[in-house]
Order: C-alpha cells, then structure tokens, then sequence
C-alpha cells in the first residue's frame, strides 16, 4: 500500500497511518497546493476574482494552523454531532477579498442557555470617555484579530466537517476543534473568557461587576471597554501604549487610531471627533443615505418633525391606510427600521418615533410605512445632526436623572411611554425612549414607573463609577 503523505496542519506525531482507505492517499503538502488543483479550471469563485480569494482562503486556512484550531480524526471519533462550516468571502476595495471560514452551527435549534456573551453598556463607554475628556487622556481603538482563535475549547467536545476543497479530498475525516472559531454558539463567550483571563490574571486589570466588559488598572489609570473583538482604551497616553506593549504579547492585536481634533474615528460604526467643549458622535457616513435608499427616498424633500399623530383606527371599518404590508414593502420597513434602532442612542430626536415604529416590525401597515417615509423625511434634512458629549466639571460631580411619560399614548393598546436621560455632571450618560409594560390607571402611575425606570438608570451609573473608584 502507498503510504500516506502528510494531511495539512497535522504534527509529526498526528500523522495519519499507513494502514488508511487507499482512496484517501490523495493529500497535498501546502493549502496553496491543494487550492491550485481544485480550482485550476475556473475564473471566479463565488464570482470573485479567483487569485483574491485563493489568497483569502490561504490567509485564513494559515491563522487556522498557526493557532491550532483543529485535529484531523476518523468521523467515527466523533463524540458529538460534526457541525458543517462554510466559507465567506467578502471584497474590500480592488486588491483584496477577505476570506473567514464560518461553522454553520446556526441550524440547530436546541435551546441552550451556556452561550451568553455579554456587551458594553452604553453607559460605561460614555463614562470613561467622560474620564478621559475631565482628565486630558489619551482615547484609542483597536482590533483584536481572529479573535475567536485565541479561546481554547479543546476540553468541550466541538467537531466540524472541514469546507471545500479539503472536504472531498478527505473523505471520511473530520476536525476536532482545539481553539474557537467564528459561527460556533459559544466562539464570543469563550473568547470573552479568555481576554478576561488575560486582562485580569496576567495583566492586573479589574473587572467591572455592573458592566463585565469594562475593565480598569489602577496601577496605569487604563480603562478598557471591549464590544466582542473591538477594544477603546482611555488612558495616560504613555500608559496606553506599554498597556499595548503587554497586550501584544498574549494575543493578536491591531492598533488602531486616536481620537483626534482633524478628523473623525470610526468605532462600532460611528464617527467620534474631539472638539473644544467635548465629542460628538455621529452615524457613519452614508448610513442614511443608505436608510434612504432602501425606500427609494434618496433627494426627498425634508420635513421639520421625525413624526406626526395617526387617528385611532375604528373597529369594523378599517380603511386602507391600516392594511399590513406585504412582500417587497415589508422587507423595506424591517430593513429602515434595523438602521434607525442602531442610531436612537446618538440621535435622541428620534428615539420615541423610532421605537413605536419597531413595535410595528411584526405585522406593519401602510400607514406605519408612511410614518417612516415621515421620520426618513426628517432624516433627509437632519444628516448632519450629532449628539455632543460635553466636556467640563469633575469626577466627584453628581448623577442627574431626567424623566418624563406621557399617560395612554397608544390609542390602540393605551399603553405609556417613559423617557429619560441620565447625566454626569455636564455629560449625557444614557438617553431612552421605551414603552411601559403595564397598563397605567392614571397619569401619576405612568409618571411613577417612568421615575421607577430612571433611578434604575441612574444606579447603574452609579454602580459603573463606584466600582471604578469614583462613586
């Protein structure tokens, strides 16, 4: 029998055996090898250019064996279901076509409750933005990347069917996968797990109990607030780059650029820009224009109000402007009102009219289409609109609450509102707009919940700055 050549990202000691299926001696020395073979005959791969995303899927198949994500073994090994994974390519600009592979574990409709991950608060981003504008810091973004591959699961049992081409090359083998990688349930919270680990154990860093993923250093006055693999650090600016310095050592981390007076940096898709007085955060550029060109609304006229009143439909004698959307219409208004949700935190104007449209998402109506086209109007003439988040006064200044209802807003449910902001001293902390989950008897009770949901607010602020020395 041949013997077997060597399977790729395989140790001297993983190697496969000389006694394997005689079908499966056809293994390549290289990725690159194996690539050129599979796709010798074609032009495009997923209509892409075919030399970009061969080097997209190299790039990434060598982060895979650098990093050690996966163990060849026998199908027949595996102790759990093999999850099937996929590849996505995506184009940035002329020369490049970024390639991830993606297990496809999405499918599976088991109900777990082991795989949370949690978020930043938008509450803890702005206070130590605030810190950093009161104390002159430095304000920096970063990337971690192939972040998920840092996280080991080695211990957890995960097995993947390998992607095309290595697929049908090896019929009959299969990965155990060692390091988490994108598309697996629990990749965000192993990751997490393991940038805590670092953060805290290795590196000295606290843990925020009220906000899990901002972290501070008392001994470098570094405050961290990671989004998944998206890090803004506040800080001395000698002590964020020794913080950098240590970071680099234990994972794989991109610099990013500073907040600056000259031009505006883009973090979670907005723009932040240093001013004389403060920040100001706006959309990214073009993210309404693009709102507006799903409803073909791009070049409307603009309107002076995000939104107007709808007369309370009668029972029995529903007219057409209360007739659900269908098709093509429907998947426009979930689509501009998904945009509109992500900005409400930014641009407080639109925050109530924002929220009663998502209420609608389910089952909307053409009148619910023309209040969009309404609130779109409005952002047509308001683009460059931005929340400003205002420098001055100290660490030792106080939570203010603002809040307010209305009583029975809803005429179709009676249903009120509350509002609130919440401040630090000059700067806005948390600005909202929700709609109240009981039936309100009167306009004191209405009011009475909307104080209720600000002091919880307002303890959460509270909390954040106590915990980080300051409350």
């Amino acid at each position: 029998m041949a013997a077997i050549r060597p399977i790729l990202g395989l140790t001297d000691d993983q190697q496969l055996c000389e006694e394997s299926e005689p079908h499966v001696c056809d293994f390549y020395d290289t990725h690159e090898e194996l690539l050129r073979h599979c796709y010798a005959n074609v032009d495009l791969i997923d209509g892409l250019p075919k030399p970009l995303v061969e080097a997209g899927m190299k790039r990434e198949m060598g982060h895979l064996d650098h990093f050690g994500v996966y163990q060849w073994c026998r199908e027949e090994e595996a102790t759990t279901q093999p999850i099937n994974t996929g590849w996505v390519h995506k184009k940035r600009g002329e020369t490049e076509v970024r390639s991830r592979l993606v297990a496809k574990e999405f499918k599976w409709a088991a109900v777990r409750d082991d795989v949370f991950a949690a978020t930043p608060t938008p509450t803890g981003l702005r206070i130590i933005l605030a810190i950093a504008m009161r104390m002159n810091y430095t304000i920096r973004v970063g990337d971690f990347s192939v972040a998920f591959m840092h996280a080991d699961i080695s211990d957890q049992g995960v097995f993947c069917r390998p992607p095309e081409p290595w697929k049908s090359q090896y019929p009959g083998w299969i990965w155990k996968m060692q390091k988490a990688m994108n598309g697996l349930r629990k990749a965000p919270q192993n990751f997490q797990d393991f940038l805590a680990e670092v953060l805290v154990k290795r590196l000295g860093f606290k843990r925020c109990r009220s906000d899990p993923q901002l972290f501070w250093s008392e001994n470098r006055n570094v405050y961290l607030s990671v989004h998944v693999d998206d890090p803004i650090t506040v800080g001395p600016d000698d002590d964020v780059t020794r913080f950098f310095d240590e970071l680099e050592k234990h994972v794989l981390f991109r610099r990013g650029e500073r907040f600056n007076t000259t031009s505006a940096v883009k973090y979670l898709g907005k723009c932040y820009k240093l001013e004389a007085t403060g920040i100001a955060v706006s959309p990214a550029p073009g993210y309404i224009d693009e709102a507006l060109d799903v409803v073909g609304m791009k070049g409307c006229s603009a309107v002076s109000t995000p939104g107007h009143k709808t007369p309370m439909p009668v029972q029995g004698s529903v007219g057409e402007e209360f007739e659900e959307l269908t098709g093509k219409d429907h998947h426009k208004y979930r689509c501009v009102v998904g945009k509109m949700q992500y900005i409400p935190t930014e641009r407080p104007d639109i925050q109530f009219t924002t929220k009663e449209l998502a209420r609608k998402l389910a089952a909307p109506t053409k009148e619910d289409m023309r209040k969009l086209k309404h609130l779109m109007r409005y952002m047509q003439g308001t683009k460059q609109e931005c929340l400003h988040l205002q420098n001055g006064g100290s660490l030792k200044d106080d939570i203010v609450v603002f809040v307010d209802s209305d009583w029975a807003g809803c005429k179709t449910t009676r249903k009120s509102t509350s509002s609130g902001y919440v401040f630090w001293g000059p700067c806005i902390l948390t600005n909202y707009s929700r709609t109240q989950s009981v039936i309100a008897q009167s306009s004191g009770e209405a009011e009475l919940y909307a104080i209720a949901s600000g002091a919880a607010e307002g303890l959460l602020a509270q909390t954040i700055l106590t915990e980080l020395g300051l409350g």
